[in-house]
């Protein structure tokens, strides 16, 4: 539709500190097309994680993306002392679990000054941004958008995802299999 939500990402230089974002793509594209610009991207940025959201169309782009790509996000579990990813990639946005924390990762880097962005319309989508009482703890003003600042949240969560030390009894080579192994067969 044309009112709601276009597509957005963010990539970030996770090299860099603060990380700045050298890249954005947003716009209104079939789900298939959307993935392979993104595969495009990832490609172009070092064979950059992906991290895409599942939820509603989210789900076709992942489908689109796992016959073009072989390096994303998997879901980590919330209430393990070892973080290993999971089987299931992508990010899912649930209103009590991972929305917070992808919210929280937005405002955390803005407060601490982790990020870079020179990119007009993630600033004023992120200065749109504000809390609400409920479980959804805060959206895009009236008449505002909030596509950007998640597409920039799932890229703050990819930048953990490759750092935290949670990840050191991480098996590179098995997740790598499972992984191909996924996409080969999807």
């Amino acid at each position: 539709s044309l009112t709601g939500d276009a597509h957005a990402a963010s990539i970030l230089d996770k090299d860099v500190y603060p990380h700045p974002v050298v890249a954005t793509l947003h716009g209104r594209w079939d789900a298939d097309h959307y993935a392979s610009h993104l595969c495009q991207a990832a490609r172009y940025y070092n064979n950059a994680l992906l991290v895409i959201e599942v939820n509603g169309v989210g789900e076709a782009v992942q489908n689109r993306a796992r016959r073009l790509y072989h390096n994303f996000y998997h879901r980590l579990p919330v209430d393990r002392e070892v973080r290993m990813p999971g089987e299931r990639i992508g990010w899912y946005t649930g209103p009590y679990t991972t929305r917070p924390t992808l919210i929280e990762g937005v405002a955390s880097a803005v407060r601490d000054r982790e990020l870079v962005c020179w990119d007009r319309e993630v600033i004023l989508q992120c200065l749109s941004f504000h809390a609400i009482p409920g479980p959804r703890q805060a959206e895009a003003k009236p008449g505002s958008h909030d596509d950007h600042v998640f597409g920039l949240g799932m890229a703050i969560q990819g930048l953990s995802y490759t750092t935290i030390d949670e990840l050191r009894h991480y098996n590179r080579k098995k997740h790598r299999a499972v992984a191909q192994h996924m996409g080969a067969f999807r």
